[in-house]
């Protein structure tokens, strides 16, 4: 069995860093834009943050969704950039700062995707890892799946970008067919500029497929109202691809409930996915069942970060580990998903 990666030895360090944005993209969702002068994260990735006047005594662990170079030509910063959904005080506070307030970060922590490349690909900077030849042939020619729901879209389109972006290392091409990229939201969005806040990291995707809960009008599809069904079937997307905006990327495939409703496994060579607990043990166990990688990035209560607490554990099938450290992604057959 397979055991997930240490990761003691990445460097982290803990910076007073200024607060430069704070967007709302929806009623529940919030973007925080944060200097940073550390070293680079890692898609999947996460970092604990705290503002400095706070009431609350623990930091918050976020998974970064996007980082690049500070946009002033002098400055040797970065911007690191987090979704927020709105759940007590202490996301409440995160969601109230202002420009220019001071915020306690520090990362980068834990795992990262590119730690867990499929059979016979390198994914980012990990050429031809893997494990066997029956595994590399059932995936040859097959995209990717990323998988976000709510705020767990956050890593995956860190990662989109980490593939198809600057920071794409040349062998992640070998035998790399692509991905498609999927987010689970409860309530349809506003408008196109909630819609690009969310998923325009994903402009890379073969197809960009989104699923609500809720019904709603006014969606921008590429393919018409919202149906359910899988895409590639006829109540969903065509199989020829997903139309393109010139400025946002793939038109939106939109379908009305949940990811698992329709998506297949079999249609990848990977899964990479984020969100709500029982979104990732239905992909787990269906994946595991299949025989599809799959590797899901884990939700726990944090208190250190660093794994001196042990207060996020994760039952695995090779004893307890620790979602800060030995996380937060696992591979799903590691984890007791349906017991």
């Amino acid at each position: 069995m397979s055991q997930s990666p240490l990761h003691s030895a990445y460097t982290r360090i803990c910076l007073s860093c200024k607060t430069l944005e704070t967007v709302f993209l929806t009623e529940e969702i919030v973007r925080l834009d944060f200097s940073w002068g550390g070293p680079a994260p890692r898609a999947g990735q996460f970092f604990m943050i705290k503002p400095k006047r706070s009431s609350v005594f623990l930091p918050r662990p976020l998974s970064v969704a996007r980082w690049e170079p500070a946009k002033s030509p002098n400055s040797k910063t970065m911007i690191l950039s987090f979704l927020v959904a709105l759940r007590g005080r202490g996301t409440l506070e995160l969601s109230q700062l202002g420009t220019g307030e001071e915020v306690e970060v520090t990362g980068p922590l834990g795992n990262a995707w590119a730690d867990f490349p499929p059979p016979g690909v390198g994914g980012p900077g990990k050429p031809d890892a893997g494990a066997g030849r029956a595994a590399t042939d059932a995936g040859m020619g097959k995209p990717w799946a990323l998988m976000g729901g709510g705020v767990g879209i956050a890593p995956l389109l860190a990662l989109a970008e980490e593939l198809s972006g600057d920071r794409a290392a040349p062998e992640a091409g070998k035998n790399f067919y692509g991905f498609d990229f999927y987010g689970g939201f409860k309530k349809p969005w506003p408008d196109l500029r909630t819609r690009e806040g969310l998923t325009g990291a994903a402009r890379g995707a073969r197809r960009l497929i989104l699923a609500f809960e809720d019904s709603g009008a006014g969606q921008d599809s590429g393919d018409g109202p919202a149906s359910k069904g899988r895409p590639g079937s006829k109540n969903g997307q065509s199989s020829g691809g997903t139309p393109e905006h010139p400025e946002t990327g793939p038109l939106p495939a939109i379908y009305r409930g949940r990811i698992p409703d329709f998506f297949n496994p079999r249609d990848y060579a990977v899964v990479y996915a984020c969100g709500p607990e029982p979104m990732l043990r239905t992909l787990g166990v269906r994946c595991r069942a299949l025989g599809i990688p799959c590797y899901l990035s884990m939700e726990r209560r944090m208190a250190c970060g660093v794994g001196a607490c042990l207060g996020c554990t994760v039952e695995t099938r090779g004893g307890n580990r620790r979602c800060c450290t030995d996380g937060p992604i696992f591979p799903a057959e590691e984890l007791y998903l349906d017991e």
